[in-house]
């Protein structure tokens, strides 16, 4: 009888575990679908970022003048350093 018991002990435990395996699962994948829609985000806010730098430096172009040697244009490309560091350091 003992042994019975035992066994109807470790398949409950066993049930447990298995329900916490899948509650964590189910966590896990959540999470990662998070994540995977952020670095989405972040790609495409980079793609844009990339799109404004392009459109800067085709009008100063345009105008026949050297983008490098507009401020604005040299602080736009260090910004892109930065997000280039960012997309580095946040995998996107």
């Amino acid at each position: 009888m003992a042994l019975v018991d035992d066994a109807k002990a470790l398949v409950t435990d066993f049930t447990e575990i298995l329900s916490d395996i899948e509650q964590a699962g189910i966590a896990y994948t959540k999470a990662y679908e998070v994540i995977d829609m952020q670095g989405s985000m972040g790609l495409e806010l980079f793609n844009d970022a990339k799109n404004v730098v392009d459109k800067l430096e085709a009008a100063y172009k345009a105008l026949g003048v050297d983008p490098r040697l507009s401020n604005e244009y040299k602080k736009l490309i260090q910004q892109m350093d930065t997000l280039l560091t960012y997309r580095k350091r946040y995998n996107f």
